[in-house]
């Protein structure tokens, strides 16, 4: 069995692939210098395999190696963080009056996906690293 975790930046993702077929997936959105994790999904026949902890390891892994915070927002994320305590140096919980905000930034990244699911190249394909980046309205390479 092959096992492989991509960062897809074309899709603001990591997903986890089992022997080439795609068994899971977290959403990740890089705004400034911390990245938002709003969704954790694993296919119901690979529950149970480990595979929602590694994908969130592995986001933990590149935002510490890039400097940067992660905002778990999603139960499973949540509680992972808990459960793993030398990640709470970069794990960190919304700020005051920041809830809006984040839900407007991952509103407007979904439709951004969604358009660039309707067009042959993707809304900015100048995107580099592991996430695209928001901030204040502008895209930015990560």
């Amino acid at each position: 069995m092959a096992f492989e975790i991509k960062a897809e930046q074309d899709r603001e993702r990591y997903s986890a692939y089992l022997d080439g077929r795609l068994v899971g997936w977290a959403q990740c959105v890089l705004v400034r210098d911390t990245v938002l994790v709003p969704y954790v999904r694993v296919d119901p026949a690979d529950h149970d395999k480990g595979i929602g902890s590694l994908l969130l390891r592995r986001i933990f892994d590149d935002a510490r190696a890039g400097d940067r915070t992660v905002l778990a927002l999603c139960p499973f994320a949540k509680r992972w963080k808990q459960l793993h305590p030398g990640y709470r140096d970069i794990a960190r919980e919304p700020r005051w009056g920041e809830r809006a905000a984040v839900r407007a930034l991952l509103l407007a990244a979904r439709t951004r996906r969604r358009l660039d699911e309707f067009t042959e190249t993707p809304a900015d394909s100048n995107r580099a690293g592991p996430v695209s980046a928001m901030d204040a309205g502008t895209r930015q390479t990560a």
